[in-house]
């Protein structure tokens, strides 16, 4: 699988002069930093732009996007869309995106710039020209873009276009279980999440259930248990949980237990490709921070995870 460079001038924090550079591929890729230095602002990103992926991650669907500008989704969890702009432009935001090792017959770069009224026009490049040809000389296969007779391969993009429109976004203060019902971000919490665990668990799709054995195994893995049993109270406002044949009240196991539950059943509804988790050592052992990036990269969907971390040590680890 290919890997690329992201270049991003003018998203929040990251203006024209400092702006912000990175690789994805597939695999681990850690932002790492002190206080305040955009690690989070960077896992965000790939959350917030989520609706931007979904417009150019097959050739077809590239070609007609080069040909104009054309309006973008909003940016996703934002409340004033206008505070992902850098306050101190009046300039687009530019995501620049280039191919790592292109051979000459592929896009090697891929251009994006979105305008403050969320329209955006997009340019490809392949062998060092701008394939943004209008009118009869532009073309387009199911997997190619090209002009003039000559097609360069696309097949690379949509895979990490794909992969990058179905995220997780694992925020850093992940609140617990019990308590209330709500979403954060994209986690479902609380009661909400209590009755859907029971009914993944105790429903009538045998799919489903199956599947929570599975989840379940993970944990108990994770946690080094013998044996392990988790199930919602009759009214549906907390999880109890059994330990080697002795029950548990959850509240009592420490924070990282509910952390390791709360994401791996939001990883199991959601089903995501890409997986942004901003701080998993929080609330963790540190040889359990490792086993639980692992655990996540095994069940994203494209094999792709970002994290923001403080420490230096995990972002060596992977």
């Amino acid at each position: 699988m290919s890997t690329f460079t992201f270049t991003v001038s003018n998203y929040r924090c990251f203006g024209e002069t400092n702006p912000l550079t990175f690789k994805v591929g597939p695999g681990f890729s850690a932002f790492v930093g002190p206080n305040d230095a955009g690690k989070s602002t960077a896992l965000r990103f790939f959350s917030e732009w989520r609706g931007l992926w979904q417009h150019i991650r097959s050739a077809p669907l590239i070609y007609e996007r080069t040909r104009g500008a054309h309006g973008v989704d909003s940016p996703h969890h934002v409340v004033d869309v206008i505070d992902v702009f850098n306050d101190r432009t009046n300039g687009s935001i530019r995501i620049r995106i280039a191919l790592d090792d292109a051979p000459p017959d592929a896009v090697n770069e891929v251009v994006v710039e979105v305008n403050r009224d969320f329209t955006a026009t997009f340019d490809l490049y392949g062998g060092g020209v701008s394939i943004k040809v209008p009118g009869a000389n532009a073309m387009h296969a199911p997997h190619a873009v090209g002009f003039i007779g000559r097609m360069f391969d696309y097949s690379p993009w949509g895979w990490l276009f794909d992969a990058l429109a179905a995220p997780l976004y694992i925020p850093a203060f992940r609140n617990t279980i019990n308590s209330g019902s709500a979403n954060y971000y994209d986690l479902t919490l609380g009661t909400a999440f209590i009755a859907s665990w029971d009914s993944w668990k105790n429903g009538a799709n045998k799919r489903q259930r199956d599947a929570m054995i599975g989840v379940e195994e993970d944990i108990r893995k994770l946690l080094g248990y013998g044996s392990l049993a988790i199930n919602a109270s009759p009214d549906k406002k907390e999880l109890r949980v059994v330990v080697d044949g002795r029950s548990r009240n959850l509240s009592d196991m420490g924070s990282g237990v509910s952390e390791f539950l709360l994401i791996i059943g939001n990883l199991f509804v959601h089903r995501p490709k890409t997986i942004l988790i901003d701080e998993p050592e929080t609330h963790l052992h540190p040889l359990k921070q490792m086993e639980l990036l692992r655990l996540l990269l095994a069940t994203s969907g494209a094999g792709v995870l970002l994290f923001a971390t403080h420490s230096l040590g995990l972002a060596r680890s992977v």
